[in-house]
């Protein structure tokens, strides 16, 4: 029963520091190896966008035609949000690390396993609450009528993503979700 647990809770742990690092990493980094081309529009979709790459910027620009003066303020926001996003993303790495040096033969364990499982679920709850704000900033920024062509987008990109992904498991024999 002890090593169920053990087991269980590595397992949460894990699962929850990989949420939160997905959360936090650049938009870039969540993308698969077969992904070529510019970052995809939805750069206001996760809730952790740590860093503004110029291709998404000016992909943005273009497709909601940001004035000058948008463009440098969302650009603003990014900027200033970056120290915060990046330290969530150290501390997580950190917490992996710590994790993955655990040895379940170890005395300690269980409380090692426990506290990166809390340390994780603060980091991506900070991770989620940072994107929020960074995406309700960048939100203000825009104008009605380009936040409405913002959300078109974004419903677009989430039906592509939804008709990748049930191709993706029709191909490798895999049914419903």
């Amino acid at each position: 029963m002890m090593r169920r647990k053990n087991w269980i809770m590595a397992a949460a742990a894990t699962a929850a520091l990989g949420a939160g690092l997905a959360l936090a990493a650049p938009g870039d980094m969540r993308r698969g190896p077969g992904d070529a081309g510019p970052p995809p529009m939805g750069m206001m979709d996760g809730p952790g966008m740590p860093g503004l790459h110029p291709r998404m910027l000016e992909r943005m620009a273009g497709e909601l035609q940001l004035s000058d003066s948008q463009k440098q303020d969302i650009k603003g926001v990014f900027e200033s949000a970056r120290p915060e996003m990046e330290k969530v993303r150290e501390l997580g790495r950190k917490n992996a690390d710590k994790l993955r040096a655990a040895k379940p033969g170890d005395k300690n364990y269980d409380a090692v396993v426990s506290e990166v499982a809390r340390n994780a679920g603060d980091l991506a709850t900070r991770a989620v609450t940072n994107g929020a704000q960074l995406r309700a900033q960048i939100y203000a920024v825009l104008t009605a009528e380009q936040r409405t062509k913002l959300e078109t987008l974004q419903a677009e990109r989430r039906e592509r993503m939804k008709t990748r992904m049930s191709q993706r498991r029709e191909r490798m024999g895999g049914g419903a979700p």
